[in-house]
């Protein structure tokens, strides 16, 4: 219950303020939440049924992180591009 806590409850309640929602801090704090939610269900859900490469999880989560933090160092050009 915890990871379905981690990757729903949490987000989804904490997101509902507008202040929140605009500011970069917690944004990028909730979606670190979300991405280590999806790991831990990863471990315990995922690996002990399909047999998985430990390395290829590793892998993907390094290259979703190097996105995360590529994201938020471009998000002002990002934004504006879009409006």
């Amino acid at each position: 219950y915890l990871i379905i806590f981690n990757l729903f409850i949490v987000p989804f309640v904490t997101l509902i303020p507008r202040k929140i929602k605009v500011a970069p801090t917690w944004v990028s704090f909730i979606g670190v939440l979300v991405l280590i939610g999806i790991l831990l269900e990863r471990i315990f859900y995922i690996l002990p049924v399909v047999p998985v490469n430990l390395l290829a999880v590793v892998i993907e989560f390094v290259v979703i992180g190097f996105l995360f933090v590529l994201f938020f160092m471009n998000r002002d050009q990002i934004i504006k591009s879009q409006a």
